[in-house]
């Protein structure tokens, strides 16, 4: 059975994804009443699932549980979220999208700083326009997320990933 209430995702520091139900319960069943909560996290081929025991109202999904590295970051791109909660023999299912780019606002964020950070103007030539172009990109990035068009998302991350893949970042 299809939940249409949902969930309410954030991530934190690129390192986590934080899942709060968001849910009115008290017009389908009482809390008491689930006896299990399953998330699973879909990231391309990487697949993470766990099952709580009755109902979780909050649950993080860390970059080490995705498999990514205790010290890395989330990736940037789409996950999948599928949350089932189970009453009995009845699932109750709700299903969400993320678009993650913490990774790639922290690169633009950082050649920005480093501009503003460097007095050469002769020195900042190259990377002004990188930045000015990568800033435009990362803009469309954002208006593409929130109008659901993770699609075209895609296409611009990758744009900007090959875009920067010769800046330096060494703090993201």
């Amino acid at each position: 059975m299809a939940v249409t209430n949902s969930v309410c995702l954030t991530q934190t520091s690129c390192k986590k994804i934080i899942i709060q139900d968001s849910s009115n319960w008290d017009n389908i069943i009482p809390l008491v009443d689930i006896d299990s909560t399953t998330v699973e996290v879909d990231y391309g081929d990487v697949v993470y699932s766990h099952t709580y025991t009755g109902y979780q109202e909050n649950i993080e999904v860390t970059a080490t549980d995705l498999g990514f590295g205790i010290s890395a970051n989330l990736k940037d791109g789409k996950y999948n979220i599928i949350i089932v909660y189970v009453v009995d023999s009845t699932h109750y299912t709700i299903e969400e999208e993320a678009f993650i780019i913490c990774n790639i606002q922290c690169i633009v964020d950082t050649l920005i700083a480093d501009i503003a950070t460097n007095p050469c103007d002769e020195c900042n030539k190259d990377k002004k326009i990188l930045a000015l172009d990568a800033t435009l990109k990362l803009d469309a990035l954002e208006a593409a997320i929130a109008c659901g068009d993770l699609v075209k998302a895609k296409i611009i991350l990758d744009w900007l990933n090959d875009l920067l893949i010769n800046y330096n970042c060494k703090n993201c």
